[in-house]
This record gives structure tokens, C-alpha cells and sequence, in this order.
């Protein structure tokens, strides 16, 4: 916390810039910038926020509420027995995983995982049928 403290002061107070702020306080920019973002979002005073001990200035930077931090199990999991048999049949429909990610991607818009991911998880269910 003492990092966060001292970015946020010196640039929320003594007005320095981002860049100066994080060198200053030997953290990246990026870091930095995350800190004065996450700061903004919890909508109080500079001074209010260091006045606080500790405990408090952490409990309101990294609130542990269940709908502040996204889960991953409102992700639906793909139906890898569809894929995997979409796939077998290869020759007959020229499908590839990517385009039956797109699909997957289609279907579920709001609560799909990465491409990347997608992949993965496949590989694993291979692995899985495989043994």
C-alpha cells in the first residue's frame, strides 16, 4: 500500500505527471497508472484516502465482494463431444477449430472463453478420451 500511497500523491497532489510519479516510485508506468485508475473508482478525496490506516485504504482499493471479481465459472464450457466429432468428419465438411470456436463464439456472446482457451480446453479433452 505504501507504493499505491506514494504514486497517488504525488501525482493527485503535488500534481507531477504519470510518468514521473511511477519513476519516482520505481514501479512501472502501466502500474501506476492502474493505481490512479483504481483510485478514481472508489470516488473519495485524496486526503481522506491517506488519512486512512492501512487496513481501511486496502479494504476500499481491493473490495473482496464476489461481484466485484469476474469468475470463471459463469463461462460456459464448450461441447467438446460435438467438436470432437464435427472435427473427425473433417474431410466430409472442410470445419476447422476455428471456425468452430466462431461458432461457439456465436452462440455464446456474452460468456465465451479466448480462442486460446477454447484450444486448451480441447487439447485436455483429448488428452482426456485419449488414455
Amino acid at each position: 500500500m505504501k507504493k499505491i500511497i506514494e504514486v497517488l500523491r504525488l501525482h493527485l497532489k503535488l500534481n507531477l505527471s504519470l510518468r514521473q510519479s511511477s519513476t519516482l516510485s520505481k514501479i512501472s508506468l502501466g502500474t501506476a497508472s492502474n493505481y490512479v485508475n483504481r483510485f478514481k473508482e472508489i470516488n473519495i478525496d485524496i486526503n481522506e484516502f491517506i488519512s486512512l490506516n492501512e487496513i481501511e485504504q486496502e479494504k476500499l482499493f481491493y473490495p473482496k465482494n464476489a461481484s466485484d471479481v469476474k469468475s470463471q465459472a459463469s463461462k460456459l464450457m464448450p461441447d467438446y463431444i460435438y467438436v470432437h466429432n464435427e472435427l473427425k468428419r473433417k474431410k466430409q465438411t472442410k470445419v476447422t477449430l476455428s471456425l468452430l470456436y466462431e461458432e461457439y463464439k456465436e452462440a455464446n456472446p456474452n460468456n465465451c472463453y479466448g480462442s486460446t482457451q477454447f484450444r486448451d480446453y480441447y487439447s485436455k479433452f483429448l488428452n482426456k478420451i485419449m488414455v
